[in-house]
């Protein structure tokens, strides 16, 4: 679609080759770097194919080469309807109209979508956009988005984050709602003391309270593991101690010999691409595969124009398949460690690791175990009675 697009602004006439080697003319235009596009064969000695206007003159010289007949059967492309519409000036100009409506109404905010309220009423998020000045037909330009999220939340309640972005005519608003902190014991609520996960007592230092478990005891979540009631007396206190405990998670990854990784080969291109109201236009590529990078020129945006100019450097890329014992462990290591770190909390400390492999039949399996020291205490209110 981005290449029939980008023809289109170009222009291009549709030819029709015929001789006894129609063929041989297209191969010509190609050595000499004119491109083709669309070829089709039309039966014995006859093919038609698309190429610019540029294009079109310069085969007119290849053809004496290939002795061919050339006609053009078609022409197509913004140059050609514009040359039609100088003929038909009224539809010029109504066409010029619509674009020049367009163009202002693209530059406004049309429609307003809020995401994320669970528990808050839209309505609110709505109403502080317009105390801020923005509704539904405010210019785009016009918006200060600079800190507008921060004073959004200083006209709500309930709300801990607010981001703001604007996709074409559409203004979306994100939200992250607070997270009710959890009812907290004061000092003088009885409480025990229970795990939160199942792990191996590493250390365990009692200040008050009476200990349930000893260093190197595996616990499993939710016992006991300082009473909060003395035995000699039956009282109950809030039980208080330090406790770290020693977690072990796992993380499993299988990397087959036919993985591939993607290596730049040097060869670099570079192009414009054109995006008008959601549609996207670039040049060619050179290469089958490629990497991108995309730099924007011109934002039209700013002046109520739907579009915007894009360099990119374009990288040729291969893929390389990873057939060595060491990079298909590497790899396999990389993935299962990735796996199992994803689980630990924030606050661990990570003290050992270790991965083992498994040799398949067609690849690498991987499993990591990432051993940690963590706090696994939690206060848990002891029941009246």
């Amino acid at each position: 679609m981005a290449l029939s697009l980008w023809y289109s602004l170009r222009g291009y006439v549709k030819i029709q080759v015929k001789g006894s080697a129609p063929i041989r003319l297209i191969e010509l235009a190609r050595e000499n770097g004119i491109p083709v596009r669309g070829i089709q064969s039309e039966g014995p000695g006859v093919l038609t194919a698309c190429v610019t206007p540029k294009g079109f003159c310069m085969l007119r010289s290849l053809n004496r080469k290939a002795k061919c007949s050339v006609r053009i059967v078609q022409k197509s492309g913004l140059p050609f309807l514009l040359a039609g519409l100088r003929a038909r000036p009224m539809l010029l100009w109504g066409g010029v109209a619509a674009l020049a409506a367009l163009y202002l109404l693209s530059g406004r905010i049309w429609r307003i979508d809020v995401s994320g309220c669970l528990h808050t009423d839209e309505a609110q998020v709505i109403e502080a956009l317009r105390q801020e000045g923005v509704t539904e037909g405010t210019p785009i330009r016009a918006i200060d988005h600079s800190g507008l999220g921060n004073r959004l939340i200083l006209r709500t309640k309930g709300l801990a984050w607010i981001g703001v972005t604007i996709e074409g005519t559409r203004l979306l608003v994100e939200v992250v709602e607070e997270t009710p902190p959890p009812e907290a014991l004061d000092d003088e609520t009885p409480a025990d003391i229970v795990a939160t996960k199942k792990a191996m007592i590493a250390s365990i230092f009692v200040y008050e309270g009476v200990a349930q478990v000893k260093e190197g005891q595996t616990v499993q979540p939710g016992q006991v593991l300082v009473s909060g009631i003395l035995p000699h007396d039956g009282r109950r206190v809030r039980a208080r101690a330090d406790i770290a405990g020693r977690v072990w998670y796992t993380g499993k990854a299988y990397v087959s010999e036919k993985t591939f990784e993607f290596v730049r080969t040097g060869r670099v291109q570079e192009a414009l691409a054109i995006e008008i109201a959601g549609m996207e236009a670039a040049e060619p590529a050179d290469f089958e595969l490629y990497d991108t990078e995309r730099t924007v020129t011109c934002d039209g945006f700013g002046f109520f124009l739907p579009m915007t100019v894009s360099r990119e450097i374009r990288y040729e890329i291969r893929s390389t398949a990873v057939r060595r014992e060491e990079e298909l462990m590497r790899l396999a290591r990389e993935a299962s460690f990735h796996k199992a770190t994803a689980q630990i909390p924030t606050d661990a400390r990570i003290v050992a690791t270790e991965t083992t492999y498994q040799r398949t039949e067609n690849g690498v399996i991987a499993i990591t175990v990432v051993e940690t020291s963590e706090n696994i205490a939690a206060a848990s209110p002891i029941p009246a009675g």
